[in-house]
């Protein structure tokens, strides 16, 4: 069973829906499982890469897209409503790996900031030793291609922060 924005056996309604972003594949009564696809799936909290397979077991929480889902089997009179997890827990763990996610980006850019100050003193360094032109020149474009960076990055880590304050609120 195909999970699609255009195409697939399953269409839902979901702003971050892609084509092929997930497949679900039974191969026996009770044998079941999520394959990874072209968007974000996450399985009990964990990101499911592309083409990756995960065997799905009773209750376990995925998100496609924005739609967070409980995984039954047919209802089985041994089933206890009670056994079942709450929604909130599902919604805090795909919270939790977003947020790892997002941690991990945050550090990645303060790492190329760090990275950009080094080269900003190398240049003033290379122009104290008298350096060539050419030289100079060569370190002044890194730095323009760092600046291109820099922006991109400065307009993401906001977005990331408000979107971590948004899910510890949830």
């Amino acid at each position: 069973t195909v999970f699609g924005k255009a195409s697939g056996d399953i269409m839902p309604l979901n702003m971050n829906m892609t084509d092929d972003h997930c497949v679900v594949e039974k191969a026996g009564p009770e044998e079941v499982y999520l394959i990874g696809g072209k968007g974000e799936t996450y399985h009990n909290g964990n990101l499911i890469q592309e083409g990756q397979k995960t065997r799905l077991e009773k209750y376990d929480r995925i998100v496609i897209g924005t739609d967070v889902m409980l995984f039954k089997f047919a209802y089985s009179e041994d089933d206890k409503i009670e056994d079942e997890p709450e929604a909130r827990d599902a919604i805090q763990e795909y919270h939790k790996a977003v947020q790892a996610k997002d941690s991990a980006y945050i550090e990645q850019a303060r790492k190329l900031e760090e990275d950009k100050r080094k080269l900003m003193e190398e240049l003033e360094r290379m122009k104290k030793e008298g350096h060539t032109k050419e030289q100079i020149e060569d370190k002044r474009q890194a730095m323009e291609a760092w600046k291109a960076i820099d922006e991109t990055m400065m307009e993401m880590v906001p977005v990331l922060s408000r979107m971590n304050d948004m899910c510890n609120k949830v």
